[in-house]
């Protein structure tokens, strides 16, 4: 079931295949562990561990875990570049209107120089 739900998002265009590839692996460890139950048997063993069933459940939730701290970071960076996107079209967008004002100005006929300078283009009056 979420193998199928994972390849119709893929399909669809709503999940990118990099992210999808934990979900395969996980399926593919799910789909093992259902079929072969020497194989759950077997990590009860690695991991010393008496009832092997709950082990699979604390590692599909350390799995989980783990992708929504992947996610986590992603998400922060994104952001990041997002605000840091915004910041650089705001100055874009203030060069522009300066720059309007001051071809409006030339236009009219009437030179405007940037603050601190005169016509000349100098700081000398």
């Amino acid at each position: 079931m979420l193998l199928t739900v994972t390849v119709q998002l893929v399909r669809r265009r709503r999940l990118r295949e990099e992210y999808a590839l934990p979900w395969l692996g996980a399926n593919a460890v799910i789909l093992v562990l259902s079929v072969f139950p020497l194989a759950v048997r077997a990590l009860g063993v690695a991991f010393d561990v008496g009832d092997a069933p709950p082990l699979v459940l604390v590692l599909g939730m350390l799995f989980a875990l783990a992708i929504l701290l992947s996610h986590s970071v992603i998400v922060t960076t994104l952001a990041d570049h997002r605000r840091d996107l915004a910041q650089s079209v705001s100055i874009l967008e203030w060069q522009v209107r300066q720059l309007e004002t001051k071809v409006t100005s030339v236009m009219d006929g009437r030179e405007v120089s940037a603050p601190g300078t005169h016509a000349n283009g100098t700081g000398d009056p």
